[in-house]
């Protein structure tokens, strides 16, 4: 009887270690990353799995059930370049025997990230669902950020021809393409002007009001 009675011990601890072993998350996520568990019963958790720290889940222990979907943690750095050239650039310069070159050319480089908390409300609004998914997601913010700012750029050269791109601080960049408003899941350590190019604005202008002029003059022979 004392024999039965520790095999019988000796079952209940290894159906309460199998049970253990099936709902703990924290292991099967490594370093540096994060996981989301989605489950068809609960669907999206809203209690992220990260390294070094506890996180056991009943919903694991059904069969098929869970889909932990790792994330990396790690600062997704890009440099996005913006090339142009101003409005009617190319029929205002042939105003001059020698056209006068009227593009530009910005490079920002952009470093950003999502906190594990935001990963949760991103993955429950179907934004993306594996890492791949992140960083296109991440990528796509910078494109749309840098234009925002080149056009910011491009706005203050022809306002103010003192104006100096260099002078842009971060923080004003962020403020003035409203980056926490456009992405406020998102987390951004760096956004700065790596290079630039502005065409010269007053002759720019000098340029179009001769065009416009010799318009004029066409209409009024006409």
């Amino acid at each position: 009887m004392k024999k039965k009675h520790i095999a019988e011990i000796m079952i209940i601890l290894i159906l309460v270690c199998v049970v253990f072993f099936f709902g703990w998350t924290q292991f099967r996520v490594g370093a540096g990353n994060c996981g989301i568990l989605v489950s068809k019963t609960g669907g999206v958790n809203r209690q992220p799995v990260i390294p070094g720290k506890f996180t056991w889940h009943w919903e694991c222990l059904l069969p098929t059930n869970t889909d932990l979907r790792i994330f990396s943690l790690k600062p997704y750095s890009s440099v996005k370049t913006i090339r142009g050239e101003l409005p009617s650039a190319d029929i205002y310069s042939s105003s001059y025997d020698k056209a006068p070159d009227f593009t530009y050319d910005f490079s920002f480089t952009v470093s950003e990230k999502v906190t594990p908390e935001n990963l949760v409300a991103l993955v429950q609004d179907s934004t993306f669902t594996d890492s791949a998914g992140l960083f296109s997601y991440l990528d796509s913010a910078a494109d749309v950020l840098s234009k925002k700012a080149a056009a910011y750029l491009l706005d203050k050269s022809s306002s103010d021809p003192s104006f100096k791109p260099s002078s842009i601080t971060m923080q004003e960049y962020l403020d003035v393409i409203d980056a926490k408003r456009e992405y406020p899941h998102i987390t951004f350590a760096g956004f700065t002007l790596s290079s630039c190019r502005i065409p010269d604005r007053e002759l720019y202008d000098s340029a179009r009001e001769a065009y416009l002029s010799q318009e004029k003059a066409k209409q009024a022979r006409a």
